[in-house]
């Protein structure tokens, strides 16, 4: 609102929320300092450290650790990052405990959850001196004591390949075109590309049969190679780890001591692999949880009570599959998670006592305790810890899961107090109105076509564009399209104009760069664009993005603090600035409110 009662603007603009919102944080700039100060206060003490070399601020993670995560732009760590380090490693070595980590965007998730695992590594394991010799003689020990430890369950194929490029930073792989310690798990049905030619020919001549363990084969390539060790993380979407679970059970059926003569030497192999997967698999990651286990709830038309006119409709009238009501279907990742937990506590009793009862067998040391399940994402509470405890039937949701977070508010009652530690505290928010250019005043319906909308919100993106300095931005086209978006700024004159694509293909460090110093010589036209589908746009890390343009209001408020949370990252300062049409202005105070 504002005092001004003679001004009767109807475009709401970006400067005139710059104002209001100068007005209106003034408290929020104290807070800001007083946590520079804070930052300033940590800084001295990581100097005073400098010569205890095994500590990594205030994590105790080894010389070789801390010279890697300083090596790779890792500083200090997170506030998120010390307490899941501290509260994961104190309980793994007596129980391991399920925990839900709740932080804001760009405060360190990833590396939270990644870091207790790899600093427990054996040390020595990492390094490539061991001749390829001594390795392939301990290719099946590695194979059977590392191989799919830990699963990292992800929304989308992007986030799998991101989280990839952050353990290759830390650990690069011996081989360029091996997967190292970090494997993604890629759907499809088609032979390996490590397959000969010749191996080809005989397969196409055989028959035309598809490889029944695409997956499987896939690790089997991983862990093969000498010049590197088998991976310990596997990657992939809730779809492709339901595959690899189907593929897991067929392969545990083949018998290598039976005496079929069915049973060839490649499937005693995927015999070996599948029943290690089995066992080591201790850990189970759900990245971005809370969107792996909504509900997707899909609504149909309504349907009377009276059960004799619905079937005397059905005899009279055949409905189509789209006028069907559909019951709500259960997310993958809860099939997969109720999946696993179900089969690690039967396998573990059963193998448990296959090695009790062997005099030839020692009982194995790893993974004989339950399942262990983290889950991560700026938007989690108590009702994704509720969910947990009827995935595991546990009588409360403090036993289900426990809640690591670094920012005391999320425990309060207050719902004011929760909202404030869902988004990074240096992200501004911004909106521009956009309008429609034709509208029929004589029209009943307050519809617009699909290009006027198009059209609409991509003049005032233009508009919102000349009114800001040329920084690098991404861009979520919501109604209008990733193509329609990329070839109004082609047209527009931009040249650096990026998709998923090239972003998932450009280097790691060009992605995660900050952001160059030498602004002022840089113009809209030289400035990376990257545009991007909102449904993966998550877990994204640019930390180079200064504004985030929303082309048409999110769904829910949970959307925007994940789509406007690309930006202010690591520290760092960003606008997330949300283009609507005027029949979004209720929607646009809801999501804010």
């Amino acid at each position: 609102n504002t005092n001004n009662d003679n001004d009767n603007n109807d475009n709401f603009d970006i400067t005139t929320y710059q104002q209001a919102r100068q007005i209106l944080r003034p408290f929020e700039e104290e807070e800001e300092q007083q946590q520079q100060q804070k930052h300033d206060d940590d800084m001295n003490d990581e100097n005073d450290d400098d010569d205890k070399p095994f500590l990594w601020g205030n994590l105790s993670v080894g010389p070789v650790w801390k010279s890697r995560l300083i090596q790779a732009g890792y500083s200090r760590p997170t506030p998120i990052q010390s307490q899941t380090f501290t509260t994961v490693l104190h309980n793994k070595s007596t129980k391991r405990q399920n925990y839900v980590l709740a932080a804001p965007t760009g405060s360190g998730k990833s590396l939270a959850y990644l870091l207790p695992f790899l600093t427990t590594m054996d040390v020595s394991s990492m390094s490539s001196s061991l001749s390829s010799k001594s390795k392939s003689k301990n290719n099946h020990h590695q194979e059977a004591t590392t191989t799919g430890t830990v699963w990292i369950v992800t929304p989308t194929m992007e986030l799998a390949c991101q989280l990839q490029r952050v353990v290759h930073r830390l650990i690069p792989p011996c081989n360029p075109n091996s997967s190292g310690l970090f494997h993604v798990l890629k759907s499809g049905s088609t032979t390996t590309t490590t397959t000969t030619s010749s191996a080809r020919k005989e397969i196409d001549d055989a028959s035309t049969t598809i490889d029944p363990f695409p997956l499987l084969s896939q690790l089997m390539d991983a862990t093969t190679d000498s010049n590197d060790r088998s991976p310990l993380f596997l990657a992939g979407t809730p779809k492709v780890f339901l595959q690899l679970r189907k593929e897991i059970k067929k392969a545990v059926a083949y018998h290598p001591r039976s005496k079929n003569s069915n049973i060839n030497h490649d499937d005693k192999k995927y015999h070996h692999l599948a029943m290690s997967l089995r066992r080591n698999l201790q850990t189970v990651v759900l990245d971005e949880a809370d969107r792996l286990l909504q509900t997707n709830v899909i609504q149909g038309p309504s349907v009377t009570s009276d059960t004799t006119s619905t079937s005397a409709t059905k005899k009279k009238k055949k409905t189509t599959p789209s006028q069907r009501p559909k019951k709500p279907t259960i997310p993958m990742a809860q099939e997969l998670l109720k999946s696993l937990v179900l089969e690690s506590s039967s396998f573990h009793q059963t193998f448990s006592k296959s090695y009790s009862s062997s005099k030839n067998h020692r009982q194995p040391t790893t993974n004989t305790g339950s399942l262990q399940i983290l889950c991560a994402s700026a938007t989690v509470g108590r009702s994704l810890r509720r969910r947990l405890m009827e995935i595991l039937q546990t009588p409360s949701i403090d036993k289900a899961a426990g809640l690591i977070t670094a920012d005391v508010r999320r425990t309060k009652k207050n719902v004011q107090d929760r909202k404030l530690s869902l988004l990074p505290e240096r992200l501004r928010h911004g909106y521009k109105l956009a309008v429609d250019e034709m509208v029929d005043d004589d029209s009943t319906n307050n519809t617009v076509d699909e290009q006027d909308t198009a059209a609409s919100l991509l003049s005032g993106l233009d508009e919102a564009l000349q009114k800001l300095d040329p920084q690098p931005s991404l861009i979520f086209p919501g109604p209008v399209g990733v193509e329609k978006t990329m070839e109004f700024l082609i047209h527009a004159g931009f040249q650096d104009v990026r998709g998923l694509s090239s972003l998932m293909k450009s280097d790691m460090q060009d992605d995660t760069s900050p952001a160059s110093e030498t602004n002022d010589e840089m113009d809209w036209k030289s400035t990376p664009m990257f545009v991007v589908k909102e449904r993966l746009g998550r877990g994204l890390d640019l930390p180079q993005v200064r504004y985030v343009f929303l082309l048409g209001v999110p769904s829910n408020a949970a959307s925007y603090a994940h789509l406007a949370g690309r930006t202010a990252r690591h520290d760092q300062t960003g606008t997330a600035i949300t283009i609507f049409r005027p029949q979004e202005t209720p929607k646009l105070c809801s999501v804010a409110e």
